[in-house]
C-alpha cells in the first residue's frame, strides 16, 4: 500500500498558530501536502486531541493539572484552524479523527499497530513530540517537521542522545515530561541519567529489569546523592512509564481500544479513504472557503494532486 502518514494534528496547528506571517489554515494543509509527497506516501490519518485520556486520569488524578488553559483568542484561532482541516482534508481522502477521551498519541499508537503490521507498510508519524520515539522500528519510524529529522531505526541513536530504543522508556520516565505534570526524580535530569546508562547495555522495560538496573553494583556503591535519589524513586519511575509507554498502554487496553477507537477509525477510513475518486467539484468549494487560493503556490490542481493516487 506504501507509505501511512500519522499526523499529530494538535501538534501541527499549535506550530502554525505560532509560526509568523503563516496564513493558519493554508499553512496547515500545505504541511500536510508536503509531507505527503516527501514520504510518498499513499495514505495519510490526521488525529487531533479531544481532551486529557481518561485512561491516564483514572491512573493519576493530576495528569497535566498544572496546564493553563488558553486564552479565549487563542481557542478561537485554534478551533478555526481544526474545523477547517476537519471540513477540507476528508475531501481528499484524509481521515481527520478525534475521539473524546483519548489522547493523539493513544490514537496514534493504535493505528501504528494496525497499519504497521504489514511488511507493505510503512508508517510515518508527524509530530515532535518524544514520546513517540518509542514506536521507532520495523517499518515505524517519526518525522520532526520543525527540525526536518526522520527518525528511524538504523539512526536512532544519533537522534536520542546516544540511548537506545529497549531504555527510551525509562529515560523518558526519569527525565519526566512537566507539560503533562509527569515529574521524575527531583534533581536527576537528561545529563546524571545518560551518564548512567552510558555504559548500562540491558534493556529497560519491565518491573524487573528496572529493580536489576537500580541494584547493580555501580549504583549500589555510588556515593552520589542524585544516585540515591534515583534508587529511592522506583515507585515514580514505574508510575511515569505507565504513563508514557504507548505500546505497553495498547496492550492494557486493548479492549477498551477495540470498543472504543476502532469503530471510530473504522467509520472515518470507509466513508473517507475508499470513496473510488475525489468529488473536485466540492474539493474546489473547499480550497476556496479554507482561504487556500491566498497561499503560495497554492493552486488547486498543486494542492490536489499528491492525494490522487490515495
Amino acid at each position: 500500500m506504501g507509505a501511512v502518514a500519522l499526523f499529530d494534528g494538535s501538534f501541527l496547528i499549535h506550530r502554525i498558530l505560532h509560526t509568523p506571517a503563516t496564513d493558519p489554515l493554508p499553512g496547515l494543509l500545505l504541511t500536510v501536502r508536503s509531507v505527503c509527497v516527501r514520504f510518498n506516501c499513499k495514505r495519510a490519518v490526521f488525529v487531533w486531541e479531544s481532551g486529557r485520556s481518561k485512561t491516564k486520569l483514572a491512573e493519576y488524578s493530576l495528569y497535566k493539572a498544572s496546564r493553563k488553559p488558553p486564552d479565549e483568542e487563542y481557542r478561537s484561532k485554534f478551533l478555526a484552524v481544526l474545523d477547517g482541516a476537519k471540513n477540507f482534508l476528508p475531501d481528499i481522502k484524509v481521515p481527520c479523527i478525534g475521539i473524546p477521551g483519548w489522547e493523539s498519541d493513544e490514537i496514534i499508537g493504535y493505528l501504528v499497530k494496525e497499519f504497521g503490521g504489514s511488511d507493505d507498510n510503512e508508517c510515518v508519524v508527524i509530530s515532535e513530540d518524544k514520546d513517540f520515539f518509542q514506536l521507532v522500528g520495523g517499518r515505524s519510524s517519526v518525522y520532526l517537521p520543525i527540525k526536518d529529522i526522520h527518525v528511524t531505526k538504523n539512526n536512532f541513536l544519533e537522534y536520542s542522545g546516544g540511548i537506545p530504543e529497549d531504555q527510551w522508556l525509562f529515560y523518558r520516565s526519569v527525565v519526566g515530561d512537566p507539560s503533562d505534570n509527569i515529574a521524575g526524580p527531583p534533581g536527576v535530569g537528561p545529563v546524571t541519567i545518560g551518564g548512567l546508562l552510558k555504559d548500562y547495555m540491558k534493556p529497560l522495560r519491565t518491573p524487573e529489569q528496572i529493580d536489576d538496573f537500580l541494584n547493580s553494583k555501580e549504583l549500589v556503591e555510588s556515593k552520589l546523592k542524585k544516585v540515591k535519589t534515583l534508587r529511592e524513586s522506583r515507585d515514580i519511575i514505574l508510575r511515569n512509564m505507565s504513563l508514557m509507554d504507548i505500546r505497553g498502554f495498547l496492550v492494557r487496553h486493548e479492549t477498551l481500544l477495540n470498543n472504543e477507537v476502532a469503530p471510530v477509525v473504522a467509520d472515518h477510513m470507509m466513508r473517507v479513504c475508499f470513496r473510488k475518486s475525489i468529488d473536485m467539484t466540492r474539493v474546489a468549494e473547499n480550497y476556496i472557503t479554507s482561504g487556500l487560493e491566498r497561499a503560495n503556490r497554492s493552486n488547486l490542481a498543486y494542492m490536489v494532486t499528491p492525494f490522487l493516487a490515495f
